[in-house]
């Protein structure tokens, strides 16, 4: 007998044995208890009274789960609770269930806004039945840095002997060009500075007040809540660095590591506030460029999440390039709020990615 009942702690063993075994899954079960905590027990959105999603049973034993995280949000320049799903996985033989799962978390959430930012093909296609819709556009266009020129074209060429010797014998030119070509060493402004950062301080809230009424609709943005999404699980691997002029905090940018595919990007995923000009800008993306050649990534990559901030980056003549096709949605609910690229600011670090 199949039955659907909301997750609890003490669920948590057995779901991270069910998720780890789950057909093409390689993460541990350690791995997923560590994000359960991440996701609610140490998350300071989390209430007593939110659930953390659904686990389908079939003669007791889990067959499939759908999860649900609260995040803060500034929702018209109000502070509130928003939701995100994550981890919608059920066994082949229970598929038949898998939207029940789903409307348990679209009805815990109906009050507020529910955010789906890493859907799989089949599951746009529910998503746009169930009438949840994209956020408000942005660019569709990213601005690149290559630190491993011979390494990603090999790649593109699919690393046969060919790429190989074209890599090794352009490489180091395309790195000179990029390096001469573009302005962000010449941005560095007097009393200014750019620090990476393990942990938060107050100077975020200070910032935070400064800066909030900026849009109406954007994230919380927080000591307590960049603490907790930037350094709250280690396994993630996100750095921080922060914009200093005269020892006061003017803007950040907060990247990740992303190894979906082939090569190794290092990716922003929020940048706050929307740097006007080269001086705020141009140190920023020096300083992510600079890590990630230490690193020995292959590129970094900084998404025009407005278009002040693709100014800016275009300024900065930097590589562009065409971004992947957007699926960031969102499900309005009973909120009735309608968002528009002019009073709403999205980042890389909306739903569950980066979590």
């Amino acid at each position: 007998m199949d039955q659907i009942t909301p997750l609890g702690c003490t669920d948590y063993e057995e779901l991270s044995r069910f998720l780890a075994a789950f057909p093409g899954e390689t993460l541990s079960g350690k791995f997923w208890l560590d994000r359960f905590a991440f996701w609610w027990e140490n998350n300071p959105a989390f209430g007593k009274d939110f659930e953390r999603g659904w686990v389908l049973r079939s003669d007791g034993q889990i067959a499939g789960f759908c999860g649900m995280i609260p995040s803060k949000f500034q929702l018209l320049e109000k502070d509130a609770t928003v939701f995100s799903t994550t981890t919608w996985r059920v066994l082949p033989e229970h598929r038949s269930q898998s939207l029940q799962l789903l409307f348990k978390v679209i009805t815990a959430s109906r009050q507020s806004l529910l955010f789906c930012t890493t859907p799989g093909d089949i599951t746009v296609s529910v998503l746009k039945a169930l009438k949840f819709q994209l956020l408000p556009a942005r660019s569709h266009r990213r601005s690149v840095v290559v630190t491993n020129a011979e390494h990603v074209i090999r790649t593109i060429f699919r690393n046969n002997r060919l790429a190989a010797a074209l890599g090794k014998l352009t490489g180091g030119g395309v790195g000179r060009l990029q390096a001469a070509w573009s302005r962000c060493s010449d941005s560095h402004a007097d009393g200014q500075s750019v620090r990476e950062l393990t942990s938060i301080g107050p100077e975020f809230d200070e910032l935070w007040n400064r800066t909030r009424k900026l849009y109406a609709n954007t994230n919380v943005r927080t000591a307590e809540t960049l603490a907790w999404y930037c350094f709250g699980n280690p396994a993630f691997g996100k750095k921080l660095f922060g914009l200093y002029r005269d020892g006061e905090l003017q803007s950040y940018m907060m990247c990740r590591l992303n190894e979906g595919g082939r090569l190794r990007v290092f990716e922003c995923l929020d940048l706050w506030p929307a740097p006007d000009g080269l001086q705020a800008l141009g140190p920023l993306v020096s300083a992510a460029w600079a890590y990630a050649k230490t690193q020995q990534y292959d590129m970094c990559t900084f998404p025009h999440f407005n278009p002040a901030i693709g100014a800016g980056l275009k300024s900065l003549r930097l590589f562009q390039i065409r971004d992947r096709e957007r699926r960031d949605y969102v499900k309005i609910g009973a909120a009735g709020v309608q968002m528009t690229d002019a009073d709403s600011y999205f980042v890389g670090a909306q739903g569950d990615n980066g979590l």
